[in-house]
């Protein structure tokens, strides 16, 4: 990967506030935020527990269907 392309992706991570960096002459560096980290990770929990339940759902009328077409 290229420094530029490398930094870019470090801008974006640091404007979404996954991590921060400091500057200190033309050195600059760059540390994780873990407490944003937590946010998206409760996020990522809450669409897991919605798709988990909706897949739940689903393979129960899949197992419907299979049942009434094996009576059929």
């Amino acid at each position: 990967m290229q420094l530029p392309s490398f930094v870019q992706h470090l801008s974006v991570l640091e404007r979404s506030r996954l991590i921060k960096s400091k500057k200190r002459g033309r050195v600059r560096t760059y540390e994780i935020a873990p407490e944003r980290f937590k946010v998206a990770e409760d996020w990522l929990a809450a669409r897991r527990q919605l798709w988990e339940a909706r897949l739940d759902r689903f393979d129960q009328y899949v197992k419907q269907l299979k049942a009434k077409e094996s009576e059929s």
